[in-house]
């Protein structure tokens, strides 16, 4: 992720990667294997970093 991104610009990628997850749990849970899963934890773990920086900068004020 870019360095000067704001907390909105965090939040938005955030939410982006949330999505993502949600589709890729989908899928895994209709059947569609392991893979899914995997996607599906990434994505989380993306959007999870996300959301922390951009309380980290709202703390700031940015």
């Amino acid at each position: 992720m870019a360095k000067n991104m704001s907390s909105k610009g965090y939040r938005n990628v955030a939410n982006t990667f949330q999505k993502k997850g949600n589709t890729e749990w989908a899928e895994a849970k209709s059947g569609k294997g392991g893979y899914h899963y995997g996607n599906a934890r990434g994505f989380y773990n993306t959007a999870r970093i996300a959301n922390a920086k951009a309380d980290e900068l709202e703390k700031k004020g940015k």
